[in-house]
């Protein structure tokens, strides 16, 4: 039997709730400098605001036409075998490289928790032979569940997510 396959398969996605409060905390954001660049009565500070205000405004438009575009996919296998995160419009534009990562037992790094409650929170690493995600957002679930719904997609193409520490690394040189 093949393994191979055309189309990256989406593994992790950002809840519909959370790219709903993203847009519309920066809409929130862009009509609160609209708001002071019409209510100030100096000139310069108004125009500073709205500048402001067209930038959260844009800011707004790229997180709605990031949604679109990646359809809320965080984490997908490629057709190489590899996980990555797909790029924003952002980074394609910067021409940002891919984050992602190789191997066939890629491990799972707890992120120590910030002391201010996030809704991304908490966040992993995954770490590969040679490469590595850092802060893959898990939106309010447990790293067990994280692992399980990976897992159970990745488990017939060969690839897993184990603990941290369970992958037996070379000693010696460093790889290249």
């Amino acid at each position: 039997m093949s393994v191979a396959w055309m189309a990256p398969l989406p593994v992790w996605r950002e809840p519909r709730w959370a790219s709903i409060l993203r847009a519309g905390v920066r809409l929130v954001l862009a009509i609160f400098w609209a708001t002071a660049a019409v209510v100030v009565p100096w000139k310069g500070p108004a125009l500073i605001f709205a500048v402001f205000s067209l930038i959260a405004l844009a800011h707004t438009a790229l997180a709605i036409a990031n949604r679109m575009k990646n359809h809320g996919v965080l984490l997908q296998l490629m057709g190489s075998g590899t996980l990555e995160w797909p790029r924003s419009l952002q980074e394609q534009w910067l021409r940002r490289p891919a984050d992602w990562v190789d191997g066939v037992a890629i491990e799972v790094v707890p992120i120590d928790p910030i002391p201010v409650r996030a809704p991304a929170a908490p966040h992993v690493t995954l770490s590969g032979d040679s490469h590595e995600i850092a802060r893959l957002p898990l939106y309010r679930r447990t790293m067990v569940e994280f692992m399980d719904e990976v897992n159970t997609i990745l488990a017939p193409r060969g690839v897993a997510l184990v603990w941290q520490g369970t992958v037996r690394k070379p000693r010696g040189r460093e790889a290249d």
